[in-house]
């Protein structure tokens, strides 16, 4: 599978829960959220989003990162 352009975050935010990661809203001043939980080997990791791609989409850049991030594959998304 091809990495989406961009991706529902509604549906992302749905899709990584099922995986033990969670979306934190951005506290105080700027506008970054991100989400946390644990990758492949247990390890509590985060990935923080600017406030641009966490209001409906996120595009393929930020995806796929991710994704990498946390070591899964696209076929998360399509869960």
């Amino acid at each position: 599978m091809q990495t989406p352009h961009t991706y529902s975050v509604r549906k992302l935010k749905k899709q990584l829960k099922r995986h033990g990661i969670l979306w934190v809203a951005a506290r105080g001043k700027g506008g970054h959220g991100v989400f946390e939980g644990p990758n492949a080997a247990g390890e509590i990791q985060a990935f923080p989003l600017p406030s641009g791609q966490h209001k409906k989409e996120v595009t393929g850049t930020y995806l796929k990162a991710l994704l990498r991030r946390f070591d899964l594959s696209e076929k998360v998304l399509n869960e």
